[in-house]
């Protein structure tokens, strides 16, 4: 996995999923090129309360820094750390295999399998992109790619032969070809890694990197995906209702991720003292009262009691709403009675 500071707020709901649903020991090395004291500090936290799961932090050496730190980032708009999938091989270099993991991701079942998938000779085992998903839903091909974009994955996970990678230096020439092409690519260092390993990656089963528009337009229950990856500019510790409109099949995936924040939170006694908040339910729509719910549930402090006081009962479309969430967010309850009596 490759690290920043600004990544840390978001390192406790995937590792808690991977730490939750592995069948084996795993460890997870965290590459950066700096870091805080304190971002420092939090992992070497985290990773106390883990049990399945251990956090390496592995700096990057100056030497391997410099085949990236002159990609010009103007037009991908995103941070240099970005590439730090190119130069994996030369960060560990004790490894012969990994499977890299970007951050907004969670793991919802065993990786042994992907572990174990053969390469059969090709340097890495990816996903395909929903930009493939789209240009054959519109029956168009890729702007930049043609028909080679049948074949476009997406980079946030990667089943990597090290040992091979090393042995034909890729670092080295996928960089030469990163600074060759950053005025033309729009998707950084994925698009580098698809024009370079063009013909030599292996198309692994989509359960392994789930994106929100396979959610949205397939019928695989989230129950049998093992990777759930949130890319895209909106991300599940966003608030998903008041900024704009979200298709209700993604809302269990979004639902999902903030239970594995939350679960971690709960361990790490993050926010110790529980925070009651009571809602009105008599007089709500059920959009007015989602988007309200909804406000509370992307909270920072994630230690909420949510009471739902009603006088008379929920509208039937209310009960199913909760119904829907109750299983990501255990701590609500239905008062029947007064807000003298919810309070009490």
């Amino acid at each position: 996995m490759g690290f920043d500071d600004g990544l840390i707020l978001h390192l406790e709901a995937l590792v808690h999923s991977l730490d939750k649903n592995t069948d084996t020991p795993i460890d997870l090395y965290i590459i950066y090129a700096s870091l805080t004291a304190e971002s420092i500090s939090r992992v070497k936290f985290i990773n106390d309360k883990l049990e399945a799961v251990t956090l390496i932090l592995r700096p990057i050496p100056k030497e391997s820094r410099q085949f990236i730190e002159n990609i010009n980032m103007d037009k991908a708009r995103l941070p240099i750390g970005t590439y730090f999938r190119i130069i994996v091989p030369e960060v560990l270099t004790d490894l012969e295999r990994v499977i890299y993991l970007d951050t907004d991701m969670v793991v919802n079942a065993s990786l042994t399998p992907l572990w174990q998938t053969p390469l059969e000779g090709n340097f890495i085992g990816a996903c395909e992109d929903r930009l493939v998903f789209y240009h054959r839903r519109v029956n168009a091909e890729s702007v930049l790619f043609g028909k080679q974009g049948e074949r476009y994955f997406n980079a946030g996970m990667m089943l990597m032969d090290l040992k091979l990678m090393r042995q034909y230096s890729t670092s080295f020439y996928s960089a030469q070809l990163a600074l060759d092409t950053a005025d033309v690519i729009k998707y950084a260092d994925q698009d580098v890694q698809n024009l370079y390993f063009y013909g030599a990656n292996k198309q692994i089963d989509l359960t392994y990197n789930y994106g929100l528009e396979y959610v949205q337009y397939t019928d695989r229950p989230l129950s049998e995906v093992a990777i759930i990856h949130y890319y895209g500019w909106k991300k599940p510790w966003m608030n998903m209702v008041t900024e704009t409109f979200m298709h209700p099949s993604r809302r269990p995936a979004m639902h999902l991720y903030r239970q594995y924040h939350n679960e971690m939170k709960a361990i790490l006694g993050d926010n110790p003292d529980v925070i009651s908040v009571i809602l009105a339910a008599d007089q709500a729509q059920s959009g007015e009262f989602e988007r309200c719910f909804e406000g509370f549930l992307t909270q920072t402090y994630t230690n909420l009691e949510l009471l739902i006081v009603t006088a008379k009962g929920l509208t039937s479309d209310l009960q199913t709403y909760l119904k829907t969430i109750k299983p990501y967010y255990p701590n609500i309850k239905v008062v029947t009675g007064t807000m003298a009596q919810a309070v009490k």
